[in-house]
This record gives C-alpha cells, sequence and structure tokens, in this order.
C-alpha cells in the first residue's frame, strides 16, 4: 500500500512539473515583438492578464458606482503575488488594501504601455498608465479618476490619441470640479496635452493643436 501511495505521489508530481514546463514553453513562445518581448517570467505572466488595444482614439473614464457590462475599464483582477512588480516608491503611496486589475496593454515601437484600474476601501476609483523597465512598472499618468473632498468633486478624463501625427500616442487630459453641496455647478474647468517623446516620457505641450472642445467628458453617475 505504500510503496503504490509513493509511486502516485511521484506520476502527480512528474504531470505537475511537465505542466509547468508545458506553461513556461508556452510563455516564451509567445507572440511578441522582438522589441516588445517581457525580460522575465514574472513579466510574461503578469502580459497574460492583460487584452491587447490597436489604440487611435480611447476615451478613459471612471465610474463612480459599478456599471456592469456598459463600463469597458472593469479588467481582469491582478493576483497579490503580482504586486511586487509595481515600483517602489509608487507602491508605498498607495494603501495597503489597494486591488488592482489589468485592462490594456498598448504595444508600440518601444516597450508596451500598460493600462490598470484601481479600487479599494481608502483608493479613489483611479485609471492609470504604466511603463515597464528594470522589470519594474513605473506609473506615467493617471488617465482617470474621480473623488470628492469636503466642498467640491473633482474628476479626470483622458483620451489617448496621435495628436501630431508622430506615430507616437499623446494624451489629452480633461479636468473637471463641481460643488459637492450644489451638484453639477462647475467652479473649475481646464486641460492639458501630453506629447510623447521618442523616449516614451510625457511631457507638456500646450502649443499642440487639439481643438479641445470636440472631447466630451462622461457623464458622472452619482450614488
Amino acid at each position: 500500500m505504500l510503496k503504490l501511495l509513493s509511486t502516485y505521489i511521484l506520476t502527480i508530481f512528474m504531470l505537475g512539473t511537465a505542466f509547468g514546463q508545458i506553461a513556461d514553453e508556452q510563455i516564451d513562445n509567445s507572440q511578441y515583438p522582438a522589441n516588445n518581448r517581457p525580460d522575465t517570467k514574472r513579466e510574461a505572466i503578469f502580459n497574460t492578464y492583460f487584452e491587447e488595444a490597436n489604440v487611435s482614439n480611447m476615451h478613459f473614464y471612471t465610474p463612480t458606482e459599478e456599471t456592469g457590462t456598459d463600463y469597458f475599464f472593469e479588467g481582469t483582477e491582478l493576483p497579490r503575488g503580482l504586486y511586487g512588480i509595481f515600483a517602489e516608491g509608487w507602491r508605498e503611496e498607495m494603501p495597503a488594501d489597494f486591488k488592482a486589475y489589468a485592462v490594456y496593454s498598448i504595444r508600440g515601437d518601444g516597450k508596451p504601455f500598460y493600462v490598470l484600474r484601481f479600487s479599494g476601501e481608502d483608493v479613489d476609483p483611479t485609471i492609470g498608465l504604466f511603463e515597464m523597465a528594470a522589470n519594474k512598472l513605473h506609473h506615467k499618468a493617471t488617465l482617470a479618476t474621480y473623488w470628492c473632498g469636503e466642498s467640491y468633486c473633482l474628476q479626470k478624463d483622458s483620451w489617448i490619441q496621435d495628436f501630431d501625427g508622430d506615430a507616437r500616442l499623446d494624451i489629452l487630459t480633461k479636468v473637471k470640479m463641481t460643488d459637492d453641496r450644489r451638484k453639477k455647478q462647475v467652479i473649475e474647468e481646464y486641460y492639458n496635452i501630453l506629447q510623447q517623446a521618442d523616449t516614451g516620457n510625457f511631457k507638456p505641450n500646450s502649443k499642440m493643436d487639439v481643438n479641445v472642445n470636440d472631447y466630451f467628458m462622461e457623464e458622472v453617475v452619482e450614488k
């Protein structure tokens, strides 16, 4: 009986090892462009949670309540075992109970950008843009958020698009502040245009030719 049990355990172990090897081979042979190929197994596993998006003009916003299938940026929750991939400085600024959701990967000539959504008891609903560098995920821009203070609420929406025709994606962000005591009364509105340089960094450029009046913010759904 003991011999049979030992044989059974050994068989399960060998099968598990084989499946692990198959999974590793599938990750290694994923169809990544040469300049987008993951550097580590953890990066490769991280990538599997993202849906690849070919972005030409995408409007990012975050709801103030659950919207089910009507919300395009719900994403897939990342296991906490992958949270070590976030750069230390950014992660230390987040509450301990934050939850991260993989939404889209945006691939270009350089390393891909990643769109993630964040939520949690002490976390304002937020969508962020990240880039992988030196095996760590670094925050590049906040694309969307919504939160209320003591006297006002702030909403931020973004559009990712190639505004200057250089084949690199840029970002238009719009911010609206409303009086929390008198809903919908706008206190202040402003926008920023972030141009992507050949280094992958985004820098403000107010001279870019963008008709910002053609871009409408999402209507906030009050709780």
